[in-house]
């Protein structure tokens, strides 16, 4: 028979999460402060939904302190002396609380004289004692010393168990002895005295070695340390009294049967009457939206759309009011694909408070009814420039777009796509329809649906004003109801210090560099063309020759019966749909086994690429004002918080060949500039060095060594002198192999040896640096365990395919959590390095100007006159940005193009 399950939930400590988790948040009407019982609200229909509307458990309850006197300030009076007073704003949301709490049904105790904690213990020795499974919905280390066979902790934030093996993890004892390390090590943050100079490690060493506290003060004069044995005697009665002011008391005289404590879920009318009443409106719709209520009633008590038609310029001040009024509003501009857009727009629409938007009409060149776009940015200019009403964006990047020639500066704003994105890295589709479908269970019509495709696609002037106003309304509507979730989702996954610090700041820079573009000699490029153009007919030629006939080179199809039907090659495979593999891997292995077209293929590929990309492609995206490529830099592009770039692509443009150094040689600098690239040095090595913490690796680059010669010297026990060239090579094909999570396989492929070979240098690596193993080993348990990992400065990038059935997902997946916090923590870097250099204003002059960004590289334009002084203060603040356990190291280069910089 299954077991009855009680949950009994530390409320004290969910309010103070609550409340130091979110930004703070006011009623409207009244002016109360609300964001402490928002939270609140959240945590606890999470708890509900994810463990009582199933049946997971079956009793709850929410466990208050009441009063801030105890019994433990009768034995001690400076017992929590050290405390602040409660903030003020906290103050008049407890009740709030209280009556939240008994609106989800939710059985509330409380007792003069007693602390939360002590409750629960007695409540917990209670239940597992008439048979339950107890679950302490805390993350109180306090609360450790309860856990027991039968009795476990949840933390909320991280949904994680907390049972013995963590307990070891955090006191280094087991549960049982906790009581013991905590009446040695004391706790500051409660004014438990504890013994002076012991903390909790050395705490926990004492207890393991003498078995308990009473024992250990017996036997102080054994100890060896002559400092500790003589603290242990001095202070033994603080050890005493600490033991009684942290044993929590399991014997409080018991009021409540646990029959009491049986759950049943809410009257969701009476929910969500409350929570209009409180003002949460964007939790109507979401909260147990699978409660079966709430699907019957939803049309009844869900907040009111209405969505109107501008026809009237005049009428806009009417809503922009309206939206200084309330403080908030979303803004957003579709073009004539009803994409959320740049250019070709077609129509505005403004949400002014969530049930409320309206759309403008703009006039284009395939409709003329409308207002002119310059008016209503005009009408805007106020609002958008306004502190105290926040502005609401999806793709904020592509508005700015739009106003650039306004010269208006637009503040306080947020952008729910970088919200979700930060929220969510590597979860979820961050398009926007995902978006609403994931967080307002609320399927919006594609753009499609409304104006066709193919041939049945119709202009704008053929579609229903109406049908424009319903969808354009809904997105603004969802965009504004969305920032509500999605603020907290940032607090609740722990993402909001990111979002708010590294790359909501780096929105208005991204800007100016894709408003800077980058000058291009068209000249050079079609002289690339030209040359490019001749060697590919000379390939053709000589491919033709090898093949016995002419054929589609580019055609994968033809390609494949030529080499393996007519010429006999061996080594192919078919797809199941019968048709020959011919990507780089296959070439690449002929040409290893000297098929003489695999490699001439292979080269043709690569020049047809870059011509097809670069040197015929990039001239016609030259801006005819400017003269220049603007790039488009995607914040959300990738799973890692790299930036990438499109439209034109210019992170891609190869580095190490020649034909890549021809093609950004037409990446100039114009007259009395100079281009100076800033490249950060082995950055990813550099944070592997510092989040594994491997002596050797790190001592090598606090001396600025060569770190491919240590490496080699280390793995092949040479001195570092004696490493030839080909070593270094192999060494560095290691290192970079490592951080990336190379197989052995991999390693005999890159560098032309046996897999044995290769498995040796591997084995040999970690046996030198065995930090790395640990720390790969570390990542990859973590990610099990959480589903995602976290960069140095915070980020977390989940990695779904973690615990996949299928082998190959699941070994992909255990690289990228090895390597995603490197490649996430060096974006992190180069992010703050970038925000950095804007803020410090002896960088970013007048005369130098950010032009691009390529990963681990930046490409300055600077004034001839002004190059050593600005090369100088470049590399210090890229330098300093961070601070880790190895320096870091930036390259300068200076040239008239971007090849001779780099």
């Amino acid at each position: 028979m299954k077991k009855n399950c009680i949950y009994l939930v530390d409320g004290s400590g969910y309010i103070f999460r609550a409340y130091h988790a979110l930004p703070p948040l006011y009623r409207k009407k009244d002016g109360i402060p609300t964001g402490a019982v928002l939270g609140f609200i959240n945590m606890i229909n999470k708890l509900i939904e994810t463990n009582f509307s199933n049946g997971l458990a079956t009793h709850l309850a929410i466990i208050f302190d009441k009063g801030s006197k105890t019994f433990r300030n009768e034995i001690y009076t400076e017992y929590k002396a050290n405390r602040g007073e409660t903030p003020e704003d906290l103050i008049p949301q407890f009740q709030l609380i209280k009556d939240a709490t008994k609106v989800f049904n939710i059985l509330m105790i409380e007792k003069e004289g007693f602390e939360a904690d002590d409750i629960i213990a007695s409540y917990s020795k209670l239940a597992v004692k008439e048979g339950f499974d107890v679950k302490i919905v805390s993350s109180d280390k306090d609360l450790m010393q309860l856990i027991a066979p039968g009795i476990s902790m949840l933390d909320p934030m991280k949904n994680k168990i907390i049972g013995e093996k963590e307990v070891i993890e955090k006191f280094g004892v087991r549960p049982d002895k906790v009581i013991d390390v905590q009446s040695l090590a004391g706790d500051s943050s409660d004014n438990i005295p504890g013994i002076p100079g012991i903390g909790i490690k050395t705490a926990a060493e004492l207890i393991n070695k003498f078995g308990d506290l009473d024992t250990l003060l017996k036997k102080a004069n054994e100890i060896k340390q002559p400092k500790r044995r003589e603290r242990l005697t001095e202070f033994s009665e603080n050890a005493i009294l600490s033991r009684k002011l942290v044993t929590l008391k399991s014997d409080i005289k018991i009021n409540l049967p646990l029959d009491k404590f049986k759950y049943a879920l809410p009257d969701y009318e009476q929910v969500i009457a409350f929570l209009k009443e409180m003002e949460f409106n964007s939790l109507v719709n979401r909260i147990s939206r699978d409660n079966e209520y709430i699907e019957k009633s939803n049309s009844d008590h869900s907040v009111e759309r209405k969505y109107h038609i501008c026809d009237d310029l005049l009428q806009i001040e009417k809503y922009l009011n309206l939206s200084e009024k309330n403080g908030i509003c979303s803004i957003v501009f579709f073009d004539k694909e009803l994409s959320i857009g740049k250019k070709n727009i077609i129509g505005m629409s403004l949400c002014y408070e969530i049930g409320n938007s309206v759309y403008f009409p703009i006039s284009s060149e395939s409709n003329e009814k409308g207002f002119a776009l310059e008016k209503i940015i005009d009408s805007l200019q106020l609002i958008l420039e306004s502190p105290s009403v926040l502005k609401v964006f999806y793709d904020v990047k592509q508005f700015l777009k739009i106003i650039n020639d306004y010269q208006i500066r637009l503040k306080s704003y947020d952008d729910i796509l970088l919200m979700s994105y930060n929220s969510g890295t590597g979860k979820y589709n961050h398009n926007i329809n995902e978006i609403i479908k994931k967080f307002l269970n609320n399927n919006i019509c594609r753009p499609e649906e409304i104006i066709g495709t193919g041939k049945s696609k119709k202009n704008i002037d053929e579609i229903d004003l109406n049908k424009l106003r319903d969808y354009s309304c809904s997105i603004a509507d969802s965009i504004l109801e969305l920032h509500n979730i999605l603020k907290i989702e940032l607090v609740m996954n722990k993402s909001f210090v990111v979002h708010q610090q590294v790359d909501k700041p780096l929105i208005e820079i991204l800007n100016k560099i894709e408003n800077n573009g980058f000058l291009i000699n068209t000249g050079i490029l079609n002289k690339i063309s030209k040359n490019f153009h001749s060697r590919l007919e000379l390939l053709e030629k000589d491919i033709y020759k090898e093949a016995g006939r002419n054929f589609n080179i580019g055609s994968p199809k033809q390609l494949g019966e030529i080499l393996f039907d007519e010429m006999g090659i061996e080594g192919g495979k078919k797809s199941k749909a019968g048709s020959w593999g011919t990507g780089a891997d296959v070439l690449e292995l002929l040409d290893q086994n000297g098929v003489k077209i695999a490699k001439l293929v292979l080269d043709w590929r690569q020049l047809a690429k870059l011509i097809n990309t670069y040197s015929e492609k990039l001239p016609l995206l030259v801006n005819s004002k400017t003269k220049r490529i603007h790039t488009t830099y995607l914040m959300s592009g990738t799973n890692t918080g790299r930036l990438s770039s499109n439209d034109p692509n210019l992170q891609n443009i190869p580095i190490r060949t020649e034909d890549g150094k021809k093609i950004r040689e037409a990446f100039v600098a114009p007259k009395n500039f100079k281009l100076v690239s800033a490249d950060y040095s082995q950055i990813e090595l550099r944070l592997l060095a510092h989040m594994a913490d491997v002596p050797k690796l790190n001592k090598a680059f606090q001396e600025n060594l060569d770190i491919h010669s240590a490496t080699a010297s280390q793995v092949f026990g040479i001195k570092e002198k004696e490493v030839s060239s080909d070593l270094r090579r192999r060494a560095k094909a290691i290192n970079f192999g490592i951080i990336y999570g190379i197989s052995a396989f991999g390693l005999s492929k890159q560098l032309n040896i046996s897999n044995t070979e290769a498995k040796e240098y591997i084995t040999k690596y970690f046996k030198q640096f065995p930090g790395i193993k640990d720390y790969m080993n570390s990542q990859v348990d973590y990610c099990r365990k959480y589903g995602h990992v976290v960069t140095p400065f915070g980020r977390r990038i989940y990695l779904s395919n973690i615990n996949d059935k299928n082998n190959i997902k699941k070994s992909f997946a255990e690289r990228q959590a090895i390597n995603a916090p490197l490649q996430g923590g060096s974006a992190d870097i180069i992010k703050l390095a970038m925000i950095e250099l804007f803020n410090n204003k002896d960088t970013i002059a007048q005369n130098i100007n950010l032009l691009l960004q390529v990963h681990d590289e930046l490409i300055f334009e600077v004034l001839e006159s002004q190059v050593e002084e600005s090369k100088i203060k470049i590399k210090k603040v890229m330098e300093e940005v961070v601070n880790l356990k190895v320096p870091l190291l930036v390259d300068i280069g200076v040239g008239d193009n971007w090849s001779e910089a780099h």
